[in-house]
């Protein structure tokens, strides 16, 4: 049942056409060298599909290790701070006799200037009562 098309294959059966070999076979319209290409052209889209996939799981696995990295170390840092300062001891009070003459003077200054601003309001009150006494400011003196 060999019958040859218009364009020159052989027809095994009404729908299907020989290979170039001349064997029966599925209609296929593309030669060898085609299928090879655009098998080649899908493998490397594949390829380069999974490598920009995998290039993203690796450099967010490398943020993540950088993030890690950088905690780890902001830690050890802080630890390094509180080692170091653990030794040193803080002593509020003046360093030397200067410093300490220096704060009894501005107590001093601190209470003298309150007992005179005391001092101040009790006369300024005293005067108060004694006009108070006299009645100087009452309106019915006119």
């Amino acid at each position: 049942m060999m019958k040859k098309s218009r364009l020159g294959a052989k027809i095994c059966q009404p729908t299907l056409l020989v290979l170039s070999s001349g064997r029966c076979g599925s209609f296929s319209p593309f030669s060898w060298k085609d299928r090879l290409r655009v098998a080649a052209r899908i493998i490397a889209v594949a390829l380069l599909w999974v490598s920009l996939l995998s290039g993203q799981t690796i450099e967010g696995r490398s943020s993540e290790l950088q993030e890690k990295e950088i905690t780890t170390q902001q830690e050890q840092a802080q630890a390094r701070v509180q080692a170091e300062a653990q030794p040193e001891k803080l002593v509020a009070g003046p360093q030397n006799i200067k410093e300490k003459t220096a704060i009894y003077v501005f107590l001093a200054w601190l209470w003298l200037s309150i007992g005179i601003l005391v001092y101040i309001l009790r006369l300024k009150i005293k005067e108060a009562d004694r006009l108070h006494a006299i009645k100087f400011l009452n309106p019915d003196r006119k």
